[in-house]
């Protein structure tokens, strides 16, 4: 019988293209996940040209191709076209992708090594994370000039060259944050035009940050301001449109967690970051207290703060391995990550800077960066929600993973 012949093509544009011509990368794979991840390791590397033989199934090769930028952020802005497409025979195929990006592989290393050398220069371990957000902020600011000619749009060219466009305020902002373990995102906007900014994560909570707004036109120096730092969602929308989608939700605002800091730290620093952004103490009310949830349950107590757990997202429980499964979403995204629920393949994603987590439901076994990691229990659903073993997920984030059998509860820190 004659093979059926395949064919398929693409193109992914973001941004205005500039190529860069070399030779491709080659590799031969026989699964969608060593593809999936084989592809995001090249365009990590910036190689601008990939070829792959495929032995797999073709049943959902173009989803696989379609979301390979929707599991690193990061990369998903520095690239500014993203094409591919394939020929040939099931459990056959020939795929080329090709990728135009932002900034070369050398490029990106000597950011990465300024990055560390300046925040060697700013940083020390005592520090909290709000003093690191705080001065990688004002450092962006006081270093950076936006260029009113858009002819600068990276993080290498604000720290070399001195200028750039929103693009490389908010990459930049990213970067830092990535090298200091911070969960940081990128939000895609308008303000009057199109526009991209951060989101960063502080005692378990999310806030806007917009760096490049805090850098007034033209440069003033060592002027830094602080209307668009630790916002709100509702108040970043007072002057910024969201077309981002999914985000995290930010409510809690910024003055209420510094005031609440300080009333249970007593630490003069959270009065001074009050006073230095100029905002004002919130007193504590009785709804301030926070409530430890019962003995009689599991809790999972991620960097610091209990999850909310509650009907809508599900609780977590002890399985028949002993073991603790957890509602995917809201505890995933309490350690920073991204989450992603893949339907063709049943299978719950989270991304955390550049790991890549993928747990397929019902299987013994995980896929950390494409690497097989067995588990003695399975990932489950249960009323219409899915379920992790937190231990092995969380530790595959590189987080380190505690049980407390007295009060039961997980630590994730």
């Amino acid at each position: 019988m004659k093979k059926k012949i395949l064919a398929f093509s693409l193109i992914f544009i973001i941004l205005f293209t500039t190529l860069y011509n070399v030779a491709a990368i080659s590799y031969t794979v026989d699964n969608p996940t060593t593809l999936q991840q084989n592809v995001i390791e090249a365009l990590r590397d910036r190689e601008t040209n990939i070829s792959i033989k495929y032995y797999g199934t073709s049943n959902g090769i173009e989803v696989i191709l379609n979301s390979i930028l929707s599991y690193d952020e990061y990369l998903k802005y520095t690239i500014q076209l993203y094409k591919w497409r394939y020929s040939g025979y099931e459990n056959d195929l020939d795929i080329k992708i090709e990728a135009t990006h932002l900034l070369t592989k050398e490029k990106e290393i000597a950011s990465t090594e300024k990055i560390r050398t300046i925040i060697s220069n700013l940083i020390t371990e005592q520090m909290t994370t709000h003093e690191k957000i705080k001065i990688i902020h004002d450092y962006i600011v006081k270093n950076t000039a936006y260029d009113t000619e858009s002819k600068y749009r990276t993080h290498y060219d604000a720290l070399f060259i001195g200028k750039t466009v929103c693009h490389g305020y908010a990459l930049l902002f990213h970067q830092f944050m990535t090298e200091l373990n911070i969960p940081v995102r990128l939000v895609v906007g308008e303000t009057d035009e199109s526009h991209i900014w951060n989101m960063v994560m502080v005692d378990q909570n999310w806030f806007h940050i917009d760096v490049t707004f805090a850098d007034p036109v033209p440069d003033q120096g060592e002027i830094v301001s602080y209307q668009y730092y630790m916002l709100t969602e509702e108040q970043i929308k007072e002057s910024h449109k969201i077309t981002s989608s999914p985000i995290p939700k930010s409510v809690l605002s910024y003055d209420y967690l510094l005031s609440r800091n300080l009333d249970s730290t007593e630490n003069t620093l959270y009065s001074s970051l009050l006073k230095d952004l100029e905002l004002s103490y919130i007193p504590p009310t009785p709804e301030d207290i926070e409530e430890t949830p019962p003995l009689n349950t599991v809790k999972i107590l991620s960097l610091g703060q209990y999850v909310p757990f509650n009907e809508k997202y599900g609780w977590p429980y002890i399985d028949l391995k002993n073991r603790t499964q957890v509602p995917f979403r809201i505890t995933i995204e309490s350690t920073g990550a991204e989450v992603f629920w893949e339907e063709e393949t049943r299978t719950a994603i989270a991304v955390l800077g550049k790991n890549i987590v993928r747990v397929p439901v019902g299987e013994a076994f995980i896929l950390v960066n494409g690497e097989y990691r067995q588990n003695d229990t399975v990932a489950t659903i249960k009323n219409g929600r899915v379920y992790l073993p937190i231990r092995i997920v969380a530790e595959a984030l590189g987080f380190k993973v505690d049980w407390v059998q007295e009060t039961k509860t997980v630590l994730i820190k």
